[in-house]
């Protein structure tokens, strides 16, 4: 049964629990990030301080987190033209900057020395 004056957003009966919703019963504030259900954060005491609120931050809340990336909310009843949970500026979970590995700075380093040794290789055959 679903108790959502407890903070419950699903019940993991057996008709939801296949729609990402988990037996032991998604709800904001149990410390535990729900991806899948929207939230950017989980509004537990050691989260709040860092920007996360107390009723977890998700995008498509109607609250625009400008701090997490949103420029829009397409919940937003006073949202701009335009914005929508698909279009340009939508709300979406923030993602980090990939940032090569050092294996993978060695593979370019290594491909550009190949590549100044075929060039110095290639010079020394012409003279």
């Amino acid at each position: 049964m679903l108790q959502a004056s407890a903070g419950e957003t699903c019940d993991g009966s057996a008709g939801s629990v296949g729609t990402g919703c988990r037996t032991d019963c998604t709800s904001c504030g149990d410390g535990i990030l729900q991806a899948g259900a929207g939230e950017t954060c989980d509004g537990t005491a050691g989260a709040v301080g860092t920007g996360c609120r107390a009723d977890c931050t998700s995008c498509g809340d109607g609250i625009v987190q400008a701090s997490d990336g949103e420029v829009c909310d397409f919940a937003d009843p006073n949202a701009p033209p335009g914005c929508s949970s698909t279009g340009p500026g939508a709300c979406t979970i923030p993602t980090t900057q990939n940032i090569p590995t050092l294996s993978e700075w060695m593979q370019i380093v290594l491909a550009a020395f190949l590549a100044l040794a075929g060039l110095a290789a290639m010079r020394r055959r012409r003279t």
